[in-house]
């Protein structure tokens, strides 16, 4: 075999490094079979050195790759068949439940009856639990076109505190928001972190069936802002932690785990991250950190407000 024609400026540049170095180079090649078709080899160059210093000889050391690259396509090929089934069956779970429930009051509906609007707001309702699902998985599939814009952090946080602490008061829960000194902007799509929040501090809420509250901060480490939201609920246990995030886990009775999916998905989209911490009983801490896009000196009010 022969060293491909696409692959022998390699061969040259390779040849010219051991002449140099005389030291043992691993690379790949693809070479050339007889039928015509191209093999892909992994290739150990070993000089062999004179006692003036000198290359006598060169000893090459050529593994075929081609099994070995025939089984991860197969692996990522079943990995992909493994997680397209986990969806359909994780699709079918979250789906079935609504539609059961709007097939029998619908048939309810066939009949006369003085709590007919009654059924009817509930198969309403039910189609908006199916069209929450198919939207959450939509920003999943598929790129979104949005437009990046320079924002406040602490102003998104706010209007999203605002916004859940009806919400919160109804289960006993407050809402504690620490007023910040700097200003600082980041360059994100509004609609989209806004989402992440409410997804965050809604589960912040919820796990804390007995009443509690739920801090939120907002710092800067460098370049990059961090947003703590830490709640006193009954927590998650490590062996839980590391599954969070994955289609269809969740620690919620009712939930379906989408929403921290989407939001882990937002969060990386905007080249930040998030990481959890917790323990049962003590509660949870999401810490979600994103780019700063510019820190502003500025005096705050009591409440956090920017004064003029």
């Amino acid at each position: 075999m022969l060293v491909s024609p696409e692959d022998r400026h390699i061969a040259l540049r390779d040849r010219e490094r051991i002449l140099e170095h005389k030291a043992l180079l691993q690379t790949h090649y693809r070479l050339r079979h007889r039928d015509g078709t191209d093999i892909l080899f992994d290739t150990h160059i070993s000089p062999v050195i004179d006692t003036d210093g000198t290359i006598s000889n060169v000893v090459v050391v050529s593994r075929d790759l081609t099994k070995r690259i025939k089984m991860e396509e197969e692996s990522r090929k079943n990995e992909k068949l493994a997680l397209a089934g986990q969806l359909a069956a994780g699709i079918a779970h979250e789906i079935r439940n609504p539609l059961t429930a709007i097939k029998g009051f619908t048939k309810m509906l066939q009949e006369p009856s003085d709590k007919q609007s009654y059924y009817a707001e509930i198969v309403l309702s039910e189609l908006t639990s199916i069209e929450a699902i198919v939207e959450e998985f939509l920003l999943l599939a598929k790129p979104q076109h949005a437009e990046f814009k320079r924002h406040d952090i602490f102003l998104l946080l706010q209007d999203v505190v605002n916004l859940l602490r009806a919400q919160a008061l109804m289960q006993n829960v407050e809402l504690l928001l620490e007023p910040v000194k700097r200003r600082v902007d980041v360059l994100v799509v509004a609609t989209q972190i806004k989402q992440v929040f409410i997804n965050i501090v809604k589960n912040a809420i919820e796990a804390m069936p007995d009443a509690g509250r739920v801090h939120l901060f907002v710092d800067v480490d460098g370049e990059t802002v961090r947003i703590c939201i830490q709640d006193e609920g009954v927590g998650i246990d490590q062996e839980r932690i590391k599954h969070l995030g994955e289609p269809f886990y969740t620690t919620r009775e009712k939930g379906s785990g989408l929403g921290l999916m989407v939001s882990y998905k937002i969060v990386r989209d905007h080249g930040g991250d998030i990481d959890i911490t917790s323990s049962t009983h003590r509660g949870t801490a999401v810490k979600i950190r994103l780019p700063v896009a510019e820190i502003v000196e500025v005096r705050t009010g009591t409440n956090g407000a920017w004064e003029e």
